[in-house]
């Protein structure tokens, strides 16, 4: 992916975050407003020119700690199982729904790791996060999740086979250097995953 594929787009996006983020809030209540005044009737039943829901298209506040993962990044990284191999692909933060989920894409060029796809939502009674998780493998997973300060962790405790993943976020929300673990049939944790992520919009 060549460096100005997000356009141009400062690469401190991030210092924008709370600025867009209200904007997006403000603009999806109005697309809102106009989506209820846009549903045409007609004999037999309704014909809706605008989603089903639409009220409900707004950023939702318990992911706001989120906000700081939104945009592009360049990933680099390691396996145990490619030790003579450098890790090279992509990720990717956006907000879905109008803001009510985050959804991270991801993709590795090497063909032993598989591209996937993520998203995060949250209980806001419980004051929970949770991650689902989908790969080109057909494998799907569900993770518990926790942002705190400047670390972003995910897991599941599958007895057969357990992982976690821990990111921390450095250098003003630039970058971030993620550290995967993976623990089979209750053994000790070995090393998994890791990858070093540069923001690149």
């Amino acid at each position: 992916m060549a460096d100005d594929a997000c356009g141009d787009v400062p690469v401190r996006l991030h210092r924008a975050t709370a600025s867009a983020y209200s904007i997006l809030a403000k603009t999806a209540a109005r697309l809102s407003d106009n989506g209820r005044q846009t549903v045409a009737h007609h004999r037999g039943g309704k014909h809706l020119t605008s989603r089903i829901g639409s009220a409900a298209l707004i950023p939702n506040p318990a992911l706001k700690p989120f906000e700081v993962l939104v945009g592009e990044w360049q990933t680099t990284g390691s396996h145990p199982d490619l030790p003579d191999s450098t890790l090279h692909g992509r990720t990717s933060f956006d907000w879905l729904e109008g803001g009510a989920y985050l959804i991270m894409h991801s993709e590795i060029d090497d063909p032993n790791v598989p591209s996937g796809v993520a998203i995060f939502g949250s209980d806001d009674v419980a004051k929970k996060y949770s991650m689902l998780y989908f790969d080109e493998r057909g494998i799907s997973r569900k993770y518990e999740v926790t942002m705190t300060g400047n670390q972003l962790k995910w897991w599941r405790d599958e007895p057969s086979f357990s992982q976690r993943f821990t990111i921390a976020i450095e250098d003003d929300g630039n970058k971030m250097v993620g550290k995967g673990e993976m623990s089979r049939e209750g053994a000790a944790w070995e090393k998994d995953l890791a990858l070093t992520f540069v923001r690149l919009c």
